[in-house]
């Protein structure tokens, strides 16, 4: 619903010299049985209540016993208007029908008549103006101007009617209603690669802020989408049931008539107080507790470090980098699994490294550890929970640059999901189960020194030719590391046949490449040697704990798949008995871990 404001203003009319002509000469017959005299105007209404900036009718009628000389109108403090004309009924009576746009300045119309007799003036001297109070300078903006329940974690947007280009400089602000500057972003300032040891000097870096720490990294503070400028504030500076009023500078976008917005032009109020209990939506549009995860997940930490909380997420594209820490027993639940994308381009030549965490640091201070590649950052948690969603790095090729990285030595499971990049997708670390879930990518996509992962009725995708789906860094040669159950690895079209490698060392002895294929179904882009022999792995002779293992590889058709050219003695085929204890099952695979597979469901 929109909102009007109502304004009933009162001026003097204008000088005659701001009339426009309209030439009304009639050829009627005079009625004689009307007195001779000067024509008489009355308008269909006493009192008018008009959109500003909208067009609106104006209805009424001219009596005269005489021919019509001409017809003036005008609008006070308003653009000038066409005329329609007159309309003659009968008996020397003319209808009008006047389309006029009123601007917010106007305060009233006029109409004047004359015949050879005189000139009757009428006029409206004041009118209630509906004025939009949700835009500002004829814009469109989110949150709209005079909102009283924004959200603490709103991006801001004002449309244009045709497609801007961002500009290089300029400043966008949000203040305080004390006028106390809340957030700045400067488009000017310079954005080099982020890594371990930068220096916190520019507004295009945020802070994402969960439990007691933040996570460094780059970002895109202002984009343009279709017709909008869409900007995002730093984290965290909205806070609930305080006003804030916007500025951007003119020169923030190019291409399209703006002349800035200016000191309490645009202003909003945020929701009075946070949510009290789990669980809590986020949707990007709708009603909902908030408009983006990581407010969410910041939240969830406020319940307790073992509360268990859920974040339903509602279909949408979520433009924003995450960070979790020290929270255990979250679960992330989209709506949909292809409805809820969570997606951003982020990737190791701007945010450097697999990242970290921090403690919050001073303007011009040290970031002692950048924030990573990643899009999302898991931390120190237990019993994370991501489902029914899609988590793309929309970078491309050619970079490091993971969907997520679980740094943790506890529980992941991830069900149902979508995790899309290129090179290095996932990596992970403890015990991780993932089932009926899409894992695509190029070049080591699956990677990490996970204890346990077990990969459960999944498809592990090859979206270009020549790469490798795994690196192992298992620290313990007796931990299970990677295994795939019952998965299928297939190909995006295109892929060449015979070039991709199930797995290649890192090369390094104090990792194991502890990788295990059970009943997985393989497509013919996978190499017939399976294994890649450059650096060798670690064992270099694998067995049935530790190193490269298959049992019971198919084709897509099910038929065994022949594995008599696989790399010697780098690879190992478990015998059935060794398969049966050992990889069999959920139950098998986790048998040596503490906590079973109960929190597997």
């Amino acid at each position: 619903m929109k909102n009007y404001r109502h304004s009933v203003l009162y001026f003097p009319l204008l000088a005659a010299s701001f009339f426009l002509l309209a030439a009304c000469t009639s050829n009627a017959t005079p009625d004689t049985t009307i007195e001779p005299g000067a024509p008489s105007i009355t308008f269909a209404e006493q009192s008018y209540t008009l959109p500003a900036n909208a067009p609106a009718t104006i209805t009424g009628t001219v009596i005269s016993n005489s021919a019509l000389v001409s017809v003036k109108y005008f609008l006070v403090n308003g653009p000038s208007e066409t005329a329609l004309g007159l309309n003659y009924i009968s008996g020397m009576r003319y209808d009008f029908a006047w389309v006029i746009t009123p601007t917010a300045t106007t305060t009233g119309f006029k109409v004047t008549a004359t015949n050879a007799a005189g000139e009757t003036s009428v006029s409206v001297a004041g009118i209630a103006l509906q004025v939009d109070e949700e835009k500002v300078n004829d814009l469109t903006v989110s949150p709209k101007n005079n909102d009283r329940a924004a959200y603490i974690d709103t991006y801001l947007s004002v449309e244009f009617s045709s497609a801007p280009t961002l500009g290089n400089s300029g400043i966008i602000a949000i203040y305080n209603a004390d006028g106390t500057k809340a957030d700045e972003i400067n488009l000017a300032d310079e954005q080099p690669r982020l890594e371990n040891n930068g220096v916190y000097n520019t507004s295009k870096i945020d802070l994402l802020a969960c439990s007691d720490r933040v996570r460094a990294v780059n970002y895109r503070p202002a984009v343009i989408k279709e017709n909008k400028l869409v900007i995002k504030p730093h984290y965290g500076v909205l806070q609930y049931n305080r006003e804030y009023y916007i500025t951007i500078d003119a020169a923030v976008v190019q291409g399209v008539p703006f002349e800035g917005i200016t000191a309490h032009q645009w202003k909003f109020t945020t929701k009075s107080s946070a949510p009290t209990a789990a669980p809590v939506t986020v949707d990007d549009d709708g009603e909902a507790d908030f408009r983006t995860i990581q407010a969410a997940i910041a939240w969830s930490t406020s319940q307790g470090k073992d509360a268990a909380v859920i974040i339903n997420v509602k279909n949408g594209t979520y433009e924003e980098l995450l960070f979790v820490r020290n929270k255990n027993n979250l679960t992330i639940k989209g709506e949909s699994r292809d409805g809820v994308v969570i997606a951003y381009d982020n990737y190791d030549g701007w945010n450097g490294g697999t990242g970290g965490s921090i403690a919050r640091p001073a303007g011009g201070g040290v970031i002692s550890t950048a924030g990573g590649r990643s899009v999302f950052l898991m931390e120190s948690c237990d019993l994370l929970r991501l489902e029914n969603l899609t988590l793309t790095n929309t970078h491309g090729a050619g970079s490091q640059a993971e969907t997520f990285y679980f740094n943790s030595s506890s529980r992941l499971a991830v069900v149902n999901c979508n995790l899309r990049s290129y090179q290095d997708t996932i990596n992970i670390k403890g015990y991780c189960w993932f089932y009926h879930t899409l894992v695509s990518g190029d070049v080591d996509f699956i990677w990490g020194g996970a204890a346990i992962a077990l990969f459960e009725q999944c498809e592990i995708r090859s979206v270009t030719s020549g790469g490798y789906i795994l690196q192992a860094r298992v620290s313990n040669s007796g931990d299970k590391g990677f295994v795939f159950l019952d998965c299928e690895l297939t190909k995006a079209t295109g892929v060449a046949n015979g070039a991709t490698l199930l797995a290649r060392s890192a090369g390094n002895a104090s990792y194991y490449d502890n990788v295990a294929f059970i009943h997985c179904k393989m497509d013919t882009h996978i190499a017939a040697a399976g294994w890649h022999n450059s650096p060798a792995p670690n064992p270099a002779t694998a067995t049935a704990s530790s190193g490269w293992k298959e049992y019971g590889s198919k084709d897509l058709s099910g038929a065994a798949l022949s594995v008599a050219n696989r790399l010697q003695p780098g690879s190992y085929q478990l015998s059935e008995s060794e398969y049966t204890t050992g990889y069999s099952s959920r139950a098998a695979i986790f048998s040596g871990y503490a906590n079973g597979t109960e929190w597997m469901n």
